[in-house]
């Protein structure tokens, strides 16, 4: 019986087994296995299989959730005490993790049937039942295909299943989106594969970008060409990603695992673009029958990074190479043999730097309304949901949007199984009710505001006016348009904001500045514009209207505005590029020392403190700033073996050890050496340099953070994207930007780079971080761990403390602490401050790091050798974190 329904719902009855074969882009042995009176599928291939016969969009998502679908016949009652849907339910988890069972069960009555489909739903069980109704389906839907390809077959399972478990909906970012629901653009991604025009791909965040050029990647990768030339797509995320080298690594490394064409030695040491570009020339030497299509998605800090260097070294740069030089190497059909199309949401419209006139920018557009369409009723129909005549209605109010698509499906589905008893299952149909109030629900609302607010993720200039521009609609009565547009939205900015001298720091024109922007909400389809009745009056509209009332109701767009124009004011309208976690001072430091010809001057320049995985980040770690190739990098780990790479030329040294410190002072270096490492080779160095130790050593501590400092690490180096736009703050706040707290929260950032961190997702990481203090001050107290402090120096920060709680919440260091602390704990066994000759550069130390609020004393002689004044916030987290440490536990 599987057998022979398999036969049935693969198309393979009544074909010979070589027209199978040829119907099947895959092997027969890897799709099915006939064994112990059971019918195995593997649900990979059956993927495999619809990518391959091009049967996407099948609106099967739900494939990748099942390892495999087992056919088998009905169960016979194992024992006198169970009952039916007891034995049925034990059958089915006697399978392999993540199977779909389905049983085959003729002639059983509806109502047995019914019971036992609806005892699988409560208890959780991914099992299905084919009855003799569900056989006749199958058959009357083969006699109208042209042979069955196992979407009939799955439908008949997937409205049997719990809501929950049949759902097709998920909120996955593009690069992860399934193929099996990708839908529409299929002309653009024709274009963008096999036409030579477009060499940028721009709009706002969630709008498709990642999910069309994946679809590029996954159909075209060994595409045949005209020229005869098979086409190689890489679809390669570079999130964050402003380094040269670090972007090199990531194509040279996809390549040469592609291709097994392994890059030349010595070619690393070479500048990026010079080393791309002959890594490149002999790739179209050595493959002459190979082309290359690049897809960098979330491109926009490479891109920024490249128009910032353009006027200084516009030939020398990365994209110069990509744009310009590589394209002129075209194959037999004048196409060009290696292309570069960069994808983003915020630069990648660019017509700036050297795309000025390097090709055209793919500009996405929502879906189309009858892509839309199908795409709801797609979805819903295949777990057994009828949507009715409701979907154009759902599908404009969702502004056609992908994002906001999903999330409809997902509360809809939510909302059907809250309200639906398990026995009605296969016979769900929506309403005109349902569909409103699922609408209505927060969870779509906010959607749709998170949509449009990405298109002004790192622009706040573009924020502000667009924020003016919906106040002033919300002025107008309902369906009326801004007939003045700039003029209108700029009187709104001054009923906000009297003063713009904001604006005019961007344009002497704060009219034109309006009106570019405009026109940029027009290009990304949040605005549309007509000409009026009256000749040369120009009306400004939503482009969904009923958007309004759900952008400007649930917030307080006139704070906002107010507030971004505070934070342009202060200088945040642009971004941060070519940037550390240390400051540009400290890393203009490492940079002049570490170009010195010789070691006379410096020898050693030791770099750390806490967080040094910042400090040795591949995208914009110091070694990177530094221009050093990864793979030059050294990571001594003993003597021998760091005396070896200093002897190799090596320059850079990363998780330096304290052990090792002595090997690196009695080395011969010709030249200064960068040494990276923790709190323990600060410390150290520290006191070799104030005992004047012979060998000249420059020491750089990262320190504080600033919020600008933290925005770019969160928002650009990782390239998070945070639904709340208080996020960054709130992170602040909670790590007190003291870089091993914010090291310690950085690692629960589990996100991957490009990927979006929700509200919940936030609030969770918080709140975990807020549980595990105590375990960060057990780490912290533990000085055998390479940032751990030592006894002194926790007894140092408790006492300043102290201080700060009971006798004065800001005190000097130098002058107040001895005597505060002798007034405070006169019968302390603690000694007093300065008691140890190694107090003051422990106070230093502890400074440095951030663990010690202190700010330099103004009044001072020199302010570079005063230790300051210490303000703690009584309230903060550190104040917490200090009140946790045991200096029983340092030594």
């Amino acid at each position: 019986m599987p057998k022979l329904l398999y036969a049935v719902i693969s198309g393979e009855a009544g074909r010979t087994p070589s027209e199978n074969q040829k119907r099947f882009p895959i092997k027969l042995a890897d799709l099915r296995e006939h064994k112990d009176k059971k019918t195995t599928i593997s649900c990979e291939t059956v993927r495999n299989y619809f990518k391959g016969s091009k049967l996407n969009p099948s609106f099967l998502p739900q494939l990748a959730t099942f390892s495999q679908i087992v056919i088998a016949s009905s169960p016979q009652q194992a024992s006198r005490g169970a009952s039916v849907l007891d034995d049925w339910c034990k059958a089915a988890s006697s399978e392999a993790p993540s199977s779909l069972v389905v049983f085959l069960a003729p002639g059983l009555p509806i109502t047995r049937r019914d019971e036992l489909c609806s005892g699988f739903r409560k208890r959780g069980v991914s099992a299905a039942i084919i009855d003799d109704l569900d056989l006749c389906r199958l058959c009357a839907a083969s006699s109208r295909l042209d042979g069955h390809d196992f979407i009939p077959f799955l439908e008949v399972l997937l409205e049997q299943l719990d809501l929950d478990t049949a759902s097709p909906f998920s909120s996955l970012d593009g690069q992860h989106v399934r193929l099996e629901t990708y839908i529409g653009r299929k002309y653009e991604a024709e274009r963008v594969a096999l036409g030579w025009s477009y060499t940028r791909v721009f709009s706002g965040r969630k709008l498709g970008k990642s999910a069309l050029l994946k679809y590029v990647a996954s159909t075209f990768d060994g595409y045949p060409l005209p020229s005869g030339n098979t086409l190689n797509v890489f679809f390669i995320t570079i999130a964050g990603g402003e380094s040269e080298r670090w972007v090199v690594d990531c194509i040279v490394n996809e390549m040469a695992s592609r291709f097994s064409l392994a890059e030349q030695p010595g070619l690393k040491d070479q500048p990026p673009a010079e080393r791309f570009s002959a890594y490149m020339k002999r790739f179209l030497q050595e493959k002459s029958q190979h082309s290359v299509l690049l897809i960098l998605d979330e491109a926009d800090a490479f891109v920024e990074g490249q128009l910032s260097r353009y006027d200084d070294d516009r030939e020398g740069s990365l994209s110069f190479r990509m744009m310009k030089e590589l394209p002129a190497q075209v194959d037999g059909s004048q196409l060009p043999r290696i292309r570069t199309i960069f994808s983003g949401y915020r630069v990648t419209n660019t017509r700036g730097g050297v795309w000025a006139n390097a090709g055209d920018v793919l500009v996405l557009r929502p879906l189309a309304e009858d892509e839309a369409v199908q795409f709801l009723e797609g979805m819903l129909a295949r777990i057994g949901v009828a949507l009715g005549n409701h979907a154009p209605f759902v599908a404009m109010r969702c502004g056609f949007q992908p994002a906001v698509l999903i999330r409809f499906g997902e509360s809809l589905v939510r909302r059907l199984k809250r309200s639906n008893r398990s026995a009605d299952r296969e016979t769900l149909t929506v309403s005109h009710e349902e569909v409103l109030a699922t609408l209505g629900e927060q969870g779509v609302l906010d959607e749709i505001k998170t949509v449009v607010n990405n298109n002004f993720q790192g622009n706040r200039i573009g924020a502000v006016v667009f924020g003016a521009t919906l106040l002033a609609l919300k002025d107008l009565e309902p369906g009326l348009a801004l007939t003045e547009g700039p003029t209108q939205v700029l009187a709104k900015l001054r009923e906000i904001d009297p003063n713009s001298d904001w604006l005019e720091r961007v344009d002497t024109s704060p009219l034109a500045e309006i009106e570019r922007n405009l026109q940029d909400f027009i290009d990304r389809e949040l605005l549309t514009v007509s000409d009026a009745p009256r000749f040369g009056v120009r009306e400004y509209r939503l482009r969904f209207p009923h958007f309004l009332p759900v952008l400007t109701q649930q917030s307080e767009v006139a704070l906002e505005v107010r507030q971004q124009i505070q934070a342009i004011r202060g200088g945040a309208s642009q971004r941060r590029v070519s940037q550390c976690v240390l400051s540009e001072s400290a890393l203009d430091t490492i940079r002049y020392w570490y170009r010195q010809e010789t070691s006379t001057d410096c020898k050693l320049i030791v770099v750390g403190g806490h967080w040094t995985d910042a400090l040795l980040d591949p995208k914009c770690g110091v070694p990177d700033r530094l221009g050093c190739e990864r793979s030059v990098l050294a990571l001594p780990g003993c003597p021998d073996e760091a005396a070896g790479q200093i002897g190799d030329g090596r320059q850079v040294f990363g998780n330096v050890s304290v052990d090792l410190w002595k090997t690196f002072l009695d080395a011969d270096a010709g030249r200064p050496l960068v040494l990276i490492g923790g709190l323990g080779l600060q410390r150290v160095a520290r006191r070799y340099a104030l005992d004047g130790g012979q060998v000249p050593v420059e020491v750089v501590t990262l320190g504080r953070l600033t919020e600008g400092t933290l925005t770019w690490w969160l928002e650009d180096a990782r390239a998070l994207h945070f639904k709340a736009g208080n996020s960054v703050a709130r992170i602040a706040r909670a790590t007190g930007l003291v870089p091993f707290l914010v090291g310690a929260f950085d690692n629960l950032l589990q996100q991957t780079a490009g990927s979006e961190v929700t509200e919940l997702e936030l609030e969770a990481a918080l709140k975990l971080f807020d549980e595990q203090m105590s375990d960060y001050a057990a780490q912290l107290s533990n000085a055998s761990w390479s940032g751990g402090l030592s006894r002194r120096e926790v007894e140092l920060l408790q006492m300043a403390v102290q201080i700060s709680e009971e006798v004065s919440e800001d005190f000097d260091l130098e002058r107040d602490f001895h005597e505060c602390w002798s007034l405070l704990a006169a019968q302390s066994t603690i000694g007093v401050p300065f008691s140890d000759p190694t107090d003051w550069s422990a106070l230093k130390l502890l400074s440095e790091v951030g663990l010690l609020p202190a700010r330099a004393d103004i009044g001072s002689a020199n302010n570079s050798n005063s230790l300051g004044r210490v303000s703690f916030d009584r309230s903060g987290t550190l104040v917490r974190l200090i009140k946790l440490l045991r200096p029983s536990s340092a030594t």
